[in-house]
């Protein structure tokens, strides 16, 4: 094959690339602590992908509040929030206002619906979801759904959650005196695990 043809093969190749990820880019990543991204591809939390966060509710609803404020920020677009309960207190989200959606649904089935409508949508930034559990073919649905609109999806597991591993990472977290966190990455496509303590 001539050096011709091969760079023509190449540019083929990298065009059909592009073609199938159409919201990959050089910002593809959102960092979260400098410790962390080094384990993490990209430097920091792949975006348009779906994502895990297992633990004690206070500390995992911490840890999607920071995710969803520095992605609000970063992209300019608003966070749909799908709670369980009633219990959610929007303004200890700390989100500016107008970038924070909330839509009620009772039955978990219909969080799982609406996450993945909504992940189909490019006009949000974050789609969270606080689901009780996650099967593998409801969560391939979800990291399709996210790698096809673009939009960065968190499933959100209580610490006593069976959730299957559906995400690109899965994070543990809980609390540590001081405010810190202790955070265990337990899986990551394409990086390393690792366990810290963080302040957030």
């Amino acid at each position: 094959m001539s050096t011709r043809a091969a760079l023509s093969l190449e540019a083929l190749r990298a065009r059909i690339r592009a073609l199938e990820r159409p919201h990959a880019g050089a910002a593809a990543a959102l960092p979260l602590f400098p410790v962390v991204n080094a384990r993490l591809p990209g430097g920091g939390l792949a975006l348009g992908r779906l994502h895990q966060i297992i633990g004690e509710e206070e500390s995992v609803t911490g840890l999607a509040a920071l995710i969803a404020r520095r992605l609000a920020e970063k992209l300019g677009r608003p966070v749909l929030w799908l709670p369980a309960g009633d219990d959610l207190y929007p303004p200890g989200l700390g989100l500016a206002p107008g970038r924070l959606l909330v839509a009620q649904a009772a039955a978990e089935s219909d969080r799982l619906w609406a996450m993945e409508e909504a992940l189909h949508c490019p006009d949000l930034s974050l789609v969270v979801a606080e689901l009780a559990g996650l099967d593998l073919i409801a969560g391939r649905r979800l990291q399709l759904a996210a790698e096809a609109g673009g939009v960065t999806g968190l499933a959100l597991h209580p610490s006593h959650s069976k959730a299957a591993n559906a995400g690109a990472t899965r994070w543990r977290v809980s609390g540590r005196p001081g405010g810190r966190w202790r955070l265990v990455l337990e899986r990551c496509r394409g990086g390393m695990g690792g366990e810290w303590e963080v302040t957030p």
